[in-house]
């Protein structure tokens, strides 16, 4: 009787296959998970649009003009420090600015009093808000423009044209991929 010595190995084929099975896997997750991320960081603007927005109305409310808030001067820090104007009654949000607020990496976030940009809301070609006109917007700068045009599809779902230039978000790009992104807030 024959006794079988060869022992149960995998062969270098089958180890090959199994790797290259996994590197398929990770190559098809990796845009998943930049997408998830740039999403969760669209998701943070849009809740820190909401709540300039909010602040902004009851800021416009208490004094009858609206705020301008520079995430790096604390001088002009007015929903959370009195400027000085009659009426203030706040503070409008539970901290100062900072750039953390915008995204972990980008420049200064302001709330800005009037319209900076024009903004064409309905996408139709013309400007419906225009510069100098009473209300709030909101500038980051050194902004990503992929995390931008994420916002925008979440914003702007449905506004025709081209995204960096219709809708509630204006984005001006300055090069490298980051830019100035401009989001309306609120005007009269």
């Amino acid at each position: 009787m024959m006794l079988n010595l060869r022992k149960k190995a995998f062969t270098l084929i089958e180890l090959m296959l199994v790797v290259g099975i996994i590197a398929v896997y990770a190559g098809a997750m990796i845009p998943m998970i930049q997408g998830a991320r740039q999403r969760a960081q669209a998701a943070k603007i849009i809740q820190t649009a909401d709540t300039l927005r909010i602040a902004s109305i009851n800021f416009c409310s208490d004094t009858g003009s609206y705020p301008f808030d520079y995430s790096n001067v604390p001088a002009f820090s007015w929903l959370t420090t009195d400027p000085g104007l009659s009426g203030w009654d706040g503070p409008y949000i539970d901290h100062p600015l900072t750039a953390e607020d915008a995204s972990p990496g980008t420049g200064v976030i302001w709330v800005w009093a009037g319209m900076m940009v024009p903004f064409d809301l309905d996408g139709n070609g013309t400007a419906d808000k225009i510069p100098g006109k009473r209300g709030a917007t909101m500038l980051i700068s050194a902004f990503p423009e992929i995390t931008a045009q994420a916002i925008n599809n979440e914003v702007d779902t449905y506004i025709p044209g081209d995204w960096r230039t219709t809708g509630k978000l204006r984005f001006f790009p300055t090069g490298g991929g980051i830019g100035n992104m401009y989001f309306y807030l609120i005007s009269e």
